[in-house]
């Protein structure tokens, strides 16, 4: 089961979300939760095997992505 959650950005804030996920090939979303995921393991709140994907989703779709271009 997802949860939806509104996060405000500031404008400043909101460009650099863009710049990333265009940076990353992720649409916005994806980048938020790979952002999200990613430091929750990295702080041991989540396990690796445990984060329903989101990292290794977020990163091989980057990769299939770059290496057609």
């Amino acid at each position: 089961m997802r949860n939806r959650v509104i996060v405000h950005l500031l404008p400043e804030e909101r460009a650099a979300l863009l710049e990333m996920s265009s940076a990353d090939v992720r649409p916005p979303e994806a980048q938020i939760r790979y952002l999200l995921v990613s430091e929750a393991a990295r702080r041991g709140l989540l396990s690796q095997k445990n984060n329903t994907g989101a990292c290794e989703f977020a990163d091989r779709s980057a990769s299939v992505i770059t290496a057609t271009n």
